[in-house]
């Protein structure tokens, strides 16, 4: 068999800096297009090997509309371990679908890609495909790598992340599988799912030089497969994008009625309507920036601590590393790390100084005043300010 010179090149490009060479490439490119042969024949198990695979895929990691976070440091092999699992779905399960962000090479031009394998960037992207495969009567396995930088249990007020908790809670009425996403803390995971109540947390290990996943609610500490190296070349180097661009408790409303009782297909229309009507508003992202901007001028903004964040910034912190430090999510830092070539500006001016000062005094004043809305002696009510 002839390796795909486009594959190759692909895989080349992104294992090279590994110290993988192009022979490295086209044995890997080989290996993948030998699995994808072998996915036009009936898959053949053990019942050991059922047994095993059912657990891993319908007990644990992918179970009906209930989510699992797998956590580890980074290079531990986690993207390997969404490989893994991916190429066992579309092996095992030809009746599921698979939607991801992974980043594989055919997505950009290098090599075929497996069916049934589909990319997603974006709430909306999955739920249009959940609810086109739902009308099928199709199962679909969710797979989302690097979900640290979209939500995390320091986010857990965003709307952001108030609508992947929504969608968590009615993921089953989509006939989804999962979903499974990847942190780099089992601190960072969301409490919806560290706590248990619609997932459940697992941790990858090397154990005597092999890839095993912990069952972190077994007591027993039950191991969850082992993951070898995967016939699925995914792109180390590629971004790994999703954004959460749909208000899903607006969405949720819309399931009123009878008809939404026990039919998921109803569910699937009204989410496709959904979709195609806030086709052409004014995108979810504006609408948080918005509702964020209304949050600021009802509690006060916090400069100080956003010149705080901009500081460690420029004195060599990571956006991680702030993030932990000052108990903010990744957004905010983002949003701070433009603070960070004014802060000499700052400085020489005092104005993160100025401004504690001001909400001190603020606060000196309406104490001596008993409060911007209470009545006076006289019975009259102050006017703020006055």
């Amino acid at each position: 068999m002839t390796p795909d010179p486009k594959l190759v090149e692909a895989i080349y490009r992104d294992r090279s800096p590994y110290g993988q060479n192009r022979e490295d490439a086209e044995r890997a490119s080989a290996r993948y297009e030998a699995w994808l042969m072998d996915l036009e024949y009936p898959p053949v198990l053990t019942d050991q090997g059922r047994r095993t695979l059912n657990h891993v895929l319908d007990r644990c990691l992918l179970r009906p509309g209930r989510g699992a976070a797998l956590f580890a440091a980074q290079g531990k092999g986690k993207t390997n371990v969404l490989a893994v699992i991916t190429q066992l779905v579309l092996r095992y399960r030809p009746e599921w679908d698979v939607f991801t962000n992974v980043p594989y090479p055919w997505w950009a031009g290098g090599g075929k890609a497996p069916p049934r394998l589909n990319l997603i960037g974006s709430l909306s992207d999955l739920l249009a495909g959940l609810s086109r495969r739902t009308l099928q009567g199709k199962w679909s396995a969710v797979i989302i790598d690097e979900f640290d930088q979209v939500d995390t249990s320091h986010s857990w007020a965003s709307t952001g992340s108030e609508s992947w908790a929504k969608f968590l809670f009615v993921a089953r009425h989509y006939m989804t599988r999962g979903p499974l996403v990847v942190f780099h803390s089992f601190h960072f995971i969301p409490l919806t799912i560290r706590g248990g109540s619609v997932g459940s947390p697992f941790k990858l290990l090397v154990r005597k030089g092999e890839r095993v996943i912990a069952d972190l609610e077994n007591p027993d500490g039950a191991w969850v497969g082992t993951y070898p190296e995967s016939d699925l070349p995914f792109l180390t180097f590629g971004l790994r994008g999703f954004r959460i661009d749909v208000d899903v408790q607006e969405l949720e409303s819309r399931f009123t009625g009878p008809k939404f009782a026990g039919d998921v297909t109803a569910v699937a229309r009204a989410t496709l309507q959904f979709l195609k009507e806030t086709r052409d508003r004014p995108s979810y992202r504006d609408a948080l920036a918005q509702r964020k901007e209304i949050l600021a001028l009802a509690h006060g903004s916090n400069t100080e601590k956003d010149w705080a964040i901009a500081r460690d910034l420029a004195a060599g912190l990571s956006w991680r590393q702030a993030a932990e430090k000052h108990h903010v999510s990744f957004e905010r830092v983002s949003r701070t790390a433009s603070l960070v070539p004014h802060i000499a500006d700052s400085d020489a001016t005092g104005y993160g100084a100025t401004t504690a000062r001001a909400r001190r005094a603020r606060g000196r004043d309406q104490d001596s005043s008993g409060g911007s809305g209470r009545t006076s002696g006289r019975g009259k009510r102050r006017r703020p300010g006055s």
